[in-house]
């Protein structure tokens, strides 16, 4: 199956009684049917040519982003989180 849809024709959503009530950077945008919503961070990265072929890439084969997720992932788990030792009371 398809990991993600590619943002196509995408639009700011606005409310049509009532003037925008978000800054640009609050902004939501909506596919022509209202059923998709994207966020500027979301379309970010369809926006970069460099990003937007790493999203094809990973809409195309879920197989790539799953082996590339569990990689960074377990990277993050390896890793851990430094904490301080605390003595004992």
């Amino acid at each position: 199956g398809q990991l993600m849809m590619l943002p196509k024709d995408m639009a700011r959503a606005r409310s049509q009684d009532k003037p925008d009530p978000f800054p640009a950077c609050l902004a939501q945008y909506e596919d022509p049917t209202g059923q998709l919503m994207m966020l500027p961070t979301d379309m970010a990265l369809v926006w970069d040519g460099k990003f937007k072929k790493v999203v094809k890439e990973y809409a195309g084969d879920e197989e790539v982003f799953f082996k590339d997720f569990a990689a960074a992932f377990g990277k993050l788990l390896e890793l851990g989180v430094p904490f301080q030792a605390h003595a004992a009371a």
